[in-house]
């Protein structure tokens, strides 16, 4: 009798993250991921309807693993100042992974666009708004309305940490982060 490959969604999910790294998205088919797996197509079917699907799930599961991540470098920082320093103010590579994703299906597949982006970035907004409320409440940040600074830090750190991954940009990180704190600080 013939041993069938026992496969998981996050299996699948992780491969596919892992290919569309190393071939671009045009490269990636159904055919070709159940080929690195050594599944069958209907294994991949059982989790996902069609490529489209599965794109719209590997965003989704780069966007909650950045969001992990993040909580996790932050754990047992306990100013709220300190946690944005390290999240938003330090420009880090930790995000290039998402960027580099994000940046293929957006350019690739216009329809997931509108739905990962909001979903996505209104998750990590509303986790750096907390941290951003409470850094008000102690007294370590400026009186603004948190939503809107938080907007602010994610995308000026999205667009540096892109900009950064494909060399755009010449920012200087010292001076990134002293204007950031310039501008947050009380």
């Amino acid at each position: 009798m013939i041993k069938k490959k026992r496969i998981t969604r996050e299996g699948l999910l992780n491969t596919a993250t892992e290919l569309i790294m190393q071939n671009g998205l045009e490269r990636l088919s159904v055919r070709s991921l159940c080929s690195v797996l050594g599944i069958g197509k209907g294994s991949f079917y059982t989790y996902f309807a069609s490529k489209n699907d599965l794109m719209i799930s590997v965003v989704r599961y780069v966007a909650a693993d950045r969001l992990d991540r993040s909580k996790v470098l932050i754990a047992n920082i306990v100013s709220p100042l300190a946690q944005l320093e390290k999240l938003i103010v330090e420009p880090t590579d930790g995000i290039q992974e998402f960027s580099a994703i994000y940046a293929m299906i957006y350019d690739s597949h216009q329809s997931i666009r509108a739905l990962v982006a909001t979903e996505y970035l209104n998750n990590y907004i509303r986790f750096v708004a907390n941290i951003i409320q409470d850094g008000i409440e102690a007294g370590e940040l400026v009186d603004i309305d948190p939503v809107s600074l938080a907007t602010m830090l994610i995308t000026a750190h999205d667009f540096l940490a892109t900009a950064r991954s494909v060399n755009t940009t010449h920012i200087d990180p010292d001076v990134y982060r002293q204007t950031v704190l310039r501008l947050i600080t009380k």
